[in-house]
Parts: C-alpha cells; structure tokens; sequence
C-alpha cells in the first residue's frame, strides 16, 4: 500500500491511517472446511472463512462439535458469519423413520406415499433440524440468547449431495426434496443456498437436473491451488456459478474462494502486546466500506486463557460480539486479557466478510527505551509501527494535523517490538474525552488510555 505525498493537512493523515487500517492481502483468499470427522482433532489454522457441517453425516443427526457441547467448538472456530453445510439425502419410506407418511404441509404426502410431495416434505423437515441445529449451536457458544428461533446473521448454506447417503433410484423425487431444502433455508433467511456434490453423483442423483442452474456451487476435487484457480472460471454441476473450489493442499483439504470476500482489518492503533492478566488498549476493528446495516462483529482466539469485554474492567469472556451501526465503518472498541505468558492470535469475523487475525504476545518487557516525554494522566494512541522509520514517517503528519492545538505527538516503545504514535498529557478525563470526540471524526482508529 502506498503512502499518500503532498499536502500534510488532517484530511491526509486520516487518508493514511484509513489505508492502513483496510489494505486488502495480497493473493486469493483461502479457508478451510470441518465438520464431525474432526471431533476431538486440532482444528486447522484459521483462515479467510470456513464452512462448517451442522449434521454428524446424514440428516436428522447433529454435528456434536457444532458447538459447544462436546470438545472445541467448530462454529466457535469458524466464526460468527461461518459458512454452513447439511448433508442431504432421500431414502424413500422404505429405509427412514422420518419419512412424513401422511403430512399435509409444505405438502400433501398421502399415508405410504412415495411421491415428488412426500420427497419435498422430507427435505422440508431435513432442512428444518439441520437449522435448529445450527441455532442451537448459537445458542451454546453465546452468540445467540437462550430461546432464539433463528441464527443472529444471515449465514450461507450449502447442501451436500453426495451418494454416500441414501437416495431413491427416482431422480424427480431426488430433485424434490433438494427443492425442499433449499425453499426452507431461503425461507429462514439465509444469505445464500448453493450445492456441493462431485459431478458423477450429481448425475446419478438428480439426473444432471438444471432446476438450480441459479444457485451457487462450490466445487470439489481439485488436485492443487492452481487447478482450483482455473475450476473458478467453470460452472458447478448445478450449473450455477462457481463460488468455492475444495482442493487438496499440504496441510489438508482447503478451500479457494472465487471472488474476494470484503476483508475485515484490524485498525493501525490496536495494540499487539499486552502484559499478563492485564487489559490491553482498545482493539478496534474497521469495515472495508461503511455498513448497509448494523453488522455483528465476533472476536475470538486461539489461546486457552484468553477473555474479552467491551469494557476495560470486566466482565471478561472466551468471546464478545460488538455491532457496528449502519453507516460506520468501524466497530466498537473490545479490550483483550490472557492469563498466561505467550503468544496468542484474536480473530474477527462477521458473516459475508473475510476473517482480520492479529497477533499478541502477552506478558513482554515494558523497559524497552521508553520515550523521554513524560506520560501523565491520559494519552490518545493513534497508530503503530513495527519499525523506527515506519513511525518517523508519521510523526511530520501528525505535527502538521495537530497545529495550532498546542499539543504534538510522541513516539513510545509500546512493546520491545512496536513503536507508538500517541498525543499525551491530558490531565482530566473530560479533556481526554473531548479531544476524542474531536479527532475521532478524522481519526476513527484514535483510542483513549490511561498512563
């Protein structure tokens, strides 16, 4: 990301910071998939996004680590927005003891019918336990309350169709309850509805139907990275466009997004230290363009001891979830806090973005040639550099946006690894308060400390 030049009015330093804060990542955006056959493993490395299976392999059976019931949780992993799959199938009377012999809606299915209604009523009801599944997990891990009947964020949704599980030799009956599925998961508010399914038992299924050339597809089977690149340009069996492509890679199966998820970003002023069991500074996350409706925010983390809060002082959780209002283009401040000494990563997720981590190291030295101004009362963090001359670049920004205000900026070690760009010696918190309010409109990422 390049810096701005020219002028060093307020307007531009804010330009630098906003770019800071929301520069994209280079090359395509990779995640990864889970579902019951990792109960009890160690879940891969997070990435831009992750799709989780909500069944424990066919429908009417719950995923037990969706959530947050038996080991680590998978949705807790992937994130409030995760991307959720549901196997699907249409065993037919013959084989099911949830086949709706005699139900009279979404369709009439006659007592021992086997009709295209008596499939669609199938998959209606599949579709339904795979959801309540899927709340219910919300539920667990806190990021729904007790009693909710719908997901807190319009997830995305795809339907396994795979010949592993039971299907009628009938494809029209096939194609119903697939109808089934996706008209119920549309009908309680999902973002999308789209197929997985290798090209051979889409075929031996559904007769290669063209009923949901209009859903999206996510396609298995790629040999590399690369191959999944190409397979992107490429319809999905569906005859929907491609949106994810599963390969296989190194490190285990993962998934290549086709186009760019809007990417979340951490702001250039969140810390990435914080000593042992202490509050760290606020953390602030920063939308990539202002949002069209309030957008719930999770933050999590990988370390065992680590809490969060929207308040400094507690009370402290594994997760917190903060909404950014329609229209802002960042979220409310979360503090961090880890009992232990080590190296943590937090992560950010809301549902349709891709994922922003960070790393904090907990517990580092503080004697690190601290500045030699003096810190009283309350300071104003504005941005951080991992390096001397990063920092240097701002600090002549900075001055020439402060002019006329009577204060200047000062550099701080904030950790053995950062440098610090912070406005301090306020001496009462309405002064602090009032310069916040101030500078936040220009400077949406400055955050006010004790020191």
């Amino acid at each position: 990301m390049s810096v701005p030049r020219g002028a060093l009015g307020l307007a531009l330093l804010c330009v630098y910071f906003a770019q800071s804060a929301v520069g994209a990542s280079a090359g395509p955006q990779l995640g990864r998939d889970v579902s019951y056959p990792q109960c009890g493993q160690a879940l891969p490395p997070i990435g831009a996004f992750a799709v989780v299976g909500v069944n424990g392999g066919r429908p009417f059976g719950g995923n037990p680590c969706l959530g947050g019931g038996n080991g680590v949780s998978e949705l807790l992993w992937a994130g409030i927005g995760a991307q959720l799959y549901a196997n699907a199938a249409d065993p037919g009377p013959a084989l099911s003891s949830h086949w709706p012999n005699g139900q009279a809606a979404p369709r009439q299915c006659a007592p021992g019918g086997d009709t295209p209604n008596c499939a669609y009523d199938y998959g209606w009801n599949a579709a339904q336990d795979s959801y309540r599944d899927a709340v219910s997990a919300y539920i667990s891990v806190g990021w729904a309350p007790m009693g909710a009947t719908s997901t807190p964020v319009a997830n995305s949704w795809w339907l396994d169709v795979e010949s592993a599980n039971s299907w009628e030799a009938n494809t029209e009956n096939n194609v119903a309850e697939l109808q089934a599925e996706f008209d119920f998961l549309k009908s309680a508010g999902a973002a999308s509805v789209g197929f997985y399914s290798p090209a051979s038992n889409w075929q031996t299924i559904t007769g290669g139907t063209g009923a949901f050339a209009n859903a999206p597809a996510w396609v298995p089977g790629a040999i590399s990275e690369a191959d999944a690149q190409m397979r992107c340009a490429s319809s999905g069996v569906n005859g929907g466009p491609t949106v994810l492509v599963q390969f296989s890679s190194s490190s285990g199966p993962a998934d290549l997004s086709c186009a760019p998820l809007p990417a979340l970003a951490f702001s250039a002023a969140s810390p990435s230290v914080v000593g042992t069991a202490k509050s760290s500074r606020p953390i602030v996350v920063v939308l990539p363009q202002a949002a069209m409706a309030p957008t719930l925010i999770a933050f999590t983390s990988t370390a065992p001891d680590a809490a969060f809060s929207t308040s400094e002082s507690g009370p402290w959780s594994p997760t917190v979830v903060v909404s950014a209002p329609a229209g802002t283009t960042h979220a409310p401040p979360v503090y961090f806090k880890d009992q232990a000494k080590e190296s943590a990563e937090i992560a950010a997720t809301a549902a349709g973005h891709a994922t922003a981590t960070r790393a904090i190291k907990v517990g580092q030295a503080s004697n690190c040639g601290a500045s030699t101004d003096v810190d009283r009362g309350l300071e104003l963090a504005l941005a951080q550099s991992r390096t001397r001359t990063g920092i240097m670049r701002l600090v002549a920004r900075a001055h020439a946006a402060l002019r006329g205000s009577g204060r200047r900026a000062t550099i701080e070690r904030d950790s053995c690894t950062d440098f610090e760009l912070a406005v301090n010696g306020f001496r009462t918190r309405p002064a602090a308060t009032l310069a916040v309010h101030r500078l936040r409109a220009r400077f949406p990422a400055a955050a006010l400390e004790k020191t």
